[in-house]
């Protein structure tokens, strides 16, 4: 995964920017508050999502990505500009103010994302994401709102990647052909655009 862009707006029929693909599960589901839809950009590049983690309320990405390495990169934080618990605020509810942060690295891209109401599931190659690096704890997306508890799993072993029909150097740049319609460059360590 690339890239990972949020969406919101008054009905699920929302739409994903070109090159972008929604995963299906409203991040308020079940609550008063709009409809927000995650959406993953997939590909071979230089850069991707190497993690994703969630601020509450003032945190900043760094407060998220500790490093347990003071040797390992620490990449590039971004922090997504919607509120997960947009438009939420009702009476006898509090909800927290969370937004999803992504840390871009240059290898070990996130594969897969799977997201769900259940805070116990479990599969092979799946870890939850967490309030900070260094806890276990799971956490609802949906904290404080009147919706369903709602939680992420991320897999950075899933391949599900489009097999190559050929491969030929040509020009000085690496060409690589997918699917008969597609193909990417890789040229001094840089992969092109699809």
């Amino acid at each position: 995964i690339l890239d990972i862009k949020l969406i919101h707006g008054k009905r699920s029929t929302i739409k994903c920017p070109d090159g972008y693909t929604k995963i299906n599960k409203d991040l308020n589901e079940g609550s008063s508050g709009s409809y927000i839809y995650a959406c993953k950009k997939e590909g071979i590049g230089s850069f991707g999502v190497n993690a994703i983690g969630i601020a509450k309320n003032i945190e900043t990405c760094e407060d998220i990505f500790p490093r347990s390495n003071p040797e390992d990169p620490i990449g590039r934080f971004r922090k997504l500009p919607i509120d997960l618990n947009q438009g939420t605020r009702m009476d006898g509810w509090n909800p927290t103010k969370m937004y999803m942060c992504l840390n871009i690295k240059d290898k070990d891209f996130i594969t897969d994302i799977e997201i769900n109401n259940d805070n116990t599931w479990q599969k092979d190659g799946y870890s939850n994401v967490k309030i900070t690096g260094s806890t276990d704890e799971a956490i609802d997306l949906n904290e404080g709102t009147d919706g369903k508890p709602l939680y992420m799993y991320t897999s950075n072993n899933k391949l599900d990647t489009n097999p190559v029909d050929t491969a030929f150097f040509y020009d000085k740049e690496l060409y690589f052909f997918m699917n008969g319609t597609s193909y990417y460059t890789f040229n001094k360590g840089k992969v092109s655009e699809v």
